[in-house]
């Protein structure tokens, strides 16, 4: 069995773009955008998609700071409002307003994970990973209603990625546009940090050699620059989170995971999306003591 003299490059460089391939993207997009635009203001309005709303149209956020809304909720950031604010000024606030901004998010989440999968693996599997993701109940209507909400972090986590393989094959400057893109999902929702965990360790133990080589180029004393400024920023997330957490319940916890299950189930088999696509909204039924309370006996 001849031996290869030279190891296999961990890295894989992009391709260039078959002619089929934009028109094929294309297609996927729109057949999510159809998907997840029909009869669009079903089901109503709720807690996740309004907490935004207020700072965006102008109301009193959670913290604010020369005027400027910081925060929208303990550790939500008012990223989605200062994106929604020109949006309302020109067309209002309405359910089409307030969805149609985050489907188009999630066009662009799709479209990296696209280019993301077709990097690492062929364009085949990107195009079959995109479509999947196109068609999944689960995907399109939990990007539909941002129910988290988490269409703005799915695409910045997509979007570091790409950057990251791009400045892992590219030029050293592309290096920043991640820590930017990472600053940015911290500031979106303060559980991105758990994305940033993942992401340094898993690439640290992949791509060790190649993150070492290019930090080799890089001078000392910026390095010593970068260390004390991730110190600091990971000293004031800790001062900022830390209070916020919670020690957990068996109790608690035990009902947080069978109310994941049960909107996992209803997400993954498509119920909540039949329901939605060709039925009407099921009612909610009433509970039996509350029913019986409600009757009155006659009167004699």
């Amino acid at each position: 069995m001849q031996k290869l003299k030279e190891p296999l490059p961990l890295i894989t460089r992009e391709r260039s773009w078959a002619r089929w391939e934009l028109p094929t993207l294309f297609g996927l997009l729109s057949l999510y955008l159809a998907l997840a635009t029909y009869k669009i203001h079903l089901p109503g309005l709720y807690g996740d998609e309004m907490l935004f709303v207020g700072p965006a149209a102008g109301e009193r956020p959670y913290l604010k700071c020369f005027g400027l809304p910081l925060l929208i909720f303990p550790y939500i950031g008012a990223l989605k409002s200062w994106i929604y604010t020109p949006i309302f000024a020109l067309f209002g606030v309405s359910p089409v307003s307030i969805r149609l901004p985050a489907i188009l998010i999630s066009c662009g989440t799709l479209a990296l994970g696209y280019s993301l999968v077709r990097r690492i693996l062929t364009p085949g599997w990107a195009v079959a990973f995109t479509g999947a993701c196109a068609i999944h109940p689960g995907f399109v209507l939990l990007t539909r209603v941002d129910l988290g909400p988490i269409a703005l972090m799915l695409f910045l986590k997509a979007l570091c990625l790409v950057l990251l393989f791009k400045w892992l094959e590219g030029p050293q400057r592309i290096c920043w546009s991640v820590f930017g893109v990472c600053l940015l999902g911290f500031f979106d929702k303060f559980n991105f940090i758990w994305f940033i965990v993942a992401l340094a360790f898993s690439t640290s133990a992949i791509y060790g050699a190649e993150i070492f080589r290019k930090l080799r180029t890089v001078p000392v004393r910026v390095l010593v620059g970068i260390a004390i400024a991730l110190v600091a920023v990971g000293s004031l997330v800790f001062w900022i989170i830390y209070p916020l957490l919670q020690r957990p319940h068996i109790r608690a916890s035990s009902g947080r995971v069978s109310q994941m299950w049960s909107l996992y189930e209803s997400m993954s088999t498509g119920a909540g999306t039949a329901y939605l696509w060709f039925k009407s909204p099921p009612a909610v039924p009433s509970r039996p003591d509350k029913a019986s309370r409600g009757r009155r006996s006659p009167r004699p």
